[in-house]
């Protein structure tokens, strides 16, 4: 991360601490707040975990309202994506686990375009649509592992957080999903 990515970075999290803590407080509009800051990233984790726009919906919807019941229980030594992020996590992979089998095949359609905007060359939408296929076929604790890195820019230790696993699974399941991926995208590359 760049110096002004760690600076809009530690201005976010400020903000969701004061707002987490005006939300426990009774503040609706801190709560909202915080709603609106993160409703985006909590919607596509969910959508890459799941594959499935409608259940995504409704585990960020859930998310939200478990957030909000739950904000007297976040600890302000965290960041509070991390905290949501962690409920969306569980929230989805409880869905992924009740699912009925019919709709667990199911396509998500297309994902959100990654590129920055449509000034993008051709080939790297590609790329990103062969790495978005190869992340889709992963298991879920190597792909969810490997959103929270590349997309979401969590470090090890919150990762480690969001996931209740210890530091040295993090690494673990990264070089796994990293293998995996990368065999995956081999195996796209061959006609």
């Amino acid at each position: 991360m760049g110096v002004n990515e760690d600076h809009a970075r530690e201005e976010r999290d400020t903000l969701d601490r004061q707002d987490a803590r005006r939300a426990v407080g009774g503040d609706r509009d801190a709560f909202r707040q915080l709603v609106q800051r993160h409703q985006d990233r909590v919607f596509n984790l969910a959508l890459r975990i799941l594959r499935d726009r409608e259940d995504a919906l409704e585990v960020a919807q859930d998310t939200f309202l478990r957030a909000h019941e739950k904000l007297h229980q976040y600890k302000a030594e965290h960041r509070f994506c991390n905290w949501l992020y962690r409920i969306a996590q569980n929230l989805a992979i409880g869905r992924l686990r009740t699912r009925k089998p019919e709709k667990a095949g199911s396509d998500a359609g297309e994902l959100p375009d990654l590129a920055p905007g449509p000034e993008d060359a051709v080939g790297r939408r590609e790329q990103l649509a062969s790495v978005d296929r190869g992340l889709a076929g992963l298991p879920e604790k190597y792909r969810t592992t490997l959103l929270l890195r590349h997309q979401e820019g969590c470090s090890l230790a919150e990762i480690a957080y969001v996931l209740d696993v210890p530091v040295g699974t993090v690494k673990f399941r990264l070089h796994q999903g990293y293998l995996l991926l990368r065999g995956r995208l081999r195996l796209n590359d061959t006609p």
